[in-house]
C-alpha cells in the first residue's frame, strides 16, 4: 500500500526552481503544491530542504540573539514581553533592587537549530547570598553557577566568560558540535546572553499541528502543576485518547487554553514570520492571567494532509497496534528501520560515541545522549514513543527541550503506550539488542511498518523482516548491515 508519488511527467527541477525564485521572488503555484504534498521518501533528495527555503522563508537571516531580537519585535507589535535589561550591569542593579532576573543563553542556532543545550541562569539576592555560604559542589552549567560566581566576587565580565567556558563542560553540547562538524572556537564567537525579568506563574509551550489545521499541542509547568495534551481551537482536549492518569488535573482551563492559542496565532502571523511554520512557542502565564511571550523556536512547516486512514485496513490480527497520540502524517504505509537501543552515551567528550548512519530512519530514542537527540531529531522520519499519550505529554510539560525535540522535530511522531510496545517487540528480542549494543558503539532496532494521517496512526513489526536488526557503527559509516 505505497503512498502517492509525484507524477512522472512533473519532476522537480531544483536548480531551475532556485534560479527562478532568485529572479522573481516566487514559485509557481503548481510547483509550490508539489513541494508541499510530496511524500517523505522524496525528501532524501533534498526536497524538504528546498521546500523549506522556498515556502517557509522568514525574515530573520543574520539573527544574533534570537530570544532578545524576537522579543523586541514581538513587543513592538503590541504583545506583552518581560522586561529585558540592556547589560549585565543593568540586570544586577535590578537584582539588587529585589528583582529576579534570568540570564538566558543566546546563539543564532537557537532559532532554527538546537534547543536546550545551553543554560539559563537564575539571579536574585537570595540565591547570591545563599551561594556565598554554600559548600556543596555545583556541576559546571548548573543554573545556580552564575550566582556562585557573582557571590565569589568575580567582575561581571568574568562571570559571563566563566559561564561561557562552562558550556563546553557540557557533554550534550560537545556531542552536538562533534556530530554537526562545528568547532568550539567558531561556536563560542556567537554565544552571548540576554537578561530578562522573571515573571512568576506557569510556563507554557504551544505548538500548532503541522498536518491538521486548527489542532494544537499545549504543555504547562507550574510550581506543583504539570499537564499537557492535544487541543482544538476552543481549548477543548481531543476526546478519543485514553487517560492513564485520571487524577492528573490539567492546570489550565479551556478558556485560558483558548486565549493562549489566540495569542500564539496572532504572533505566528506577524509579518517577519513565515505563517506556514509551526513553531514551538514558549509563553509565561502570569499569576494574574497575563500572557507573556518568551521564545519562538522553529520546528516543522505545515504540510496539510487530506488522506484519512480506514481502521479496517489495519486489523489487530495482522499485528497492527493503534497509536494513542499522533503528530504528523506518514501516509497509508511506510516501512522504516527503527532504532531501539543505543550504546550508552560517551563518558568523555573525547570518546566517539554512536554516530548515526543511513539506517537511522526512525527511533524510540532510548538513550541519554541529548546531543544526539538534538542533532538527529530533525533528520528523522518518525519518532515512536513507548509511553502513553498522557505520559508523553506530561514528560514534555516539565520544560525539557530535548523531550519536545523528540516529538515535534521529526516528520512524524506516534505514541503507542507500554502494553503495545511490549506486545509488538518481544522481550527476548529487546534483551538481545540491549546486550549487543552495550559499550560497543552500536545501534539496534526493528523493522516496523507505519501508517498515520495526522489524527490516527498504526504501527506493527514488519512480518517479512528478520528481527531484530543490529547496526554496527564505525566512524560515520554503517558496516555489517
Amino acid at each position: 500500500m505505497p503512498g502517492p508519488r509525484l507524477a512522472p511527467n512533473a519532476p522537480l527541477n531544483i536548480p531551475a526552481l532556485e534560479a527562478l525564485e532568485s529572479m522573481t521572488g516566487f514559485v509557481p503555484e503548481d510547483m509550490r503544491q508539489q513541494i508541499l504534498t510530496a511524500p517523505l521518501t522524496d525528501d532524501l533528495s533534498g526536497l524538504r530542504e528546498i521546500g523549506l527555503r522556498m515556502v517557509d522563508a522568514d525574515n530573520w537571516e543574520g539573527i544574533k540573539q534570537p530570544k532578545q531580537e524576537i522579543g523586541d519585535y514581538v513587543e513592538a507589535c503590541g504583545f506583552k514581553v518581560p522586561r529585558r535589561y540592556g547589560s549585565f550591569d543593568g540586570a544586577m542593579q535590578a537584582v539588587n533592587g529585589g528583582a529576579t532576573v534570568l540570564m538566558r543563553s543566546e546563539h543564532p542556532q537557537e532559532y532554527a537549530g538546537f534547543s536546550g543545550l545551553l543554560r539559563t541562569y537564575r539571579l536574585n539576592t537570595e540565591e547570591i547570598e545563599q551561594q556565598k555560604i554554600a559548600k556543596y559542589y555545583l556541576q559546571p552549567g548548573d543554573r545556580s553557577m552564575a550566582a556562585r560566581y557573582i557571590a565569589s566576587g568575580l567582575p561581571l565580565e568574568d562571570v559571563e566568560f566563566k559561564v561561557q567556558e562552562d558550556s563546553f563542560e557540557s557533554l550534550p553540547l560537545t556531542r552536538y558540535l562533534s556530530l554537526s562538524g562545528q568547532s568550539e572556537n567558531d561556536f563560542v564567537r556567537d554565544l552571548s546572553y540576554s537578561f530578562w525579568e522573571y515573571i512568576p506563574g506557569k510556563n507554557v509551550a504551544v505548538v500548532a499541528d503541522d498536518a491538521i489545521p486548527d489542532r494544537y499541542h499545549i504543555t504547562t509547568m507550574g510550581k506543583k502543576e504539570f499537564g499537557g495534551g492535544i487541543y482544538l481551537p476552543d481549548g477543548i482536549e481531543e476526546a478519543e485518547y485514553p487517560k492513564e492518569y485520571p487524577a492528573q488535573k490539567d492546570p489550565l482551563d479551556a478558556a485560558t487554553r483558548a486565549a493562549l492559542i489566540e495569542t500564539y496565532e496572532a504572533i505566528r502571523q506577524l509579518p517577519r514570520f513565515a505563517a506556514r511554520n509551526c513553531p514551538i512557542m514558549e509563553m509565561q502565564l502570569g499569576e494574574d492571567g497575563t500572557i507573556w511571550f518568551l521564545q519562538y523556536h522553529k520546528a516543522r512547516p505545515f504540510r496539510p494532509t487530506s488522506e484519512r486512514l480506514d481502521p479496517s485496513d489495519y486489523p489487530a490480527k495482522d499485528g497492527w497496534f493503534k497509536a494513542e497520540a499522533v503528530r504528523g502524517a506518514l501516509g497509508s504505509f511506510v516501512t522504516l528501520q527503527t532504532a531501539l537501543w543505543y550504546t550508552v552515551h560517551p563518558r568523555r567528550a573525547s570518546m566517539p560515541g554512536y554516530v548515526p548512519g543511513p539506517s537511522e530512519e526512525a527511533s524510540f530514542d532510548l538513550h541519554y545522549d541529548t546531543g544526539l537527540t538534538e542533532y538527529i531529531s530533525p533528520r528523522r522520519i518518525a519518532y515512536l514513543s513507548n509511553k502513553s499519550y498522557q505520559r508523553t505529554y506530561l514528560d514534555m510539560s516539565d520544560g525539557c527541550h530535548e523531550v519536545r525535540s523528540r516529538w515535534f522535530k521529526p516528520h512524524a511522531a506516534l505514541s503507542i503506550g507500554k502494553a503495545a510496545y511490549e506486545a509488538m517487540l518481544p522481550k527476548d528480542g529487546r534483551d538481545k539488542l540491549s546486550e549487543g549494543v552495550h559499550n560497543q558503539y552500536k545501534m539496534g532496532g526493528f523493522v516496523l511498518d507505519y501508517a498515520s494521517d495526522g489524527l490516527r496512526g498504526y504501527v506493527r513489526s514488519n512480518p517479512d523482516a528478520k528481527q531484530p536488526k543490529m547496526h554496527y557503527v564505525s566512524s560515520d559509516e554503517l558496516v555489517g548491515y
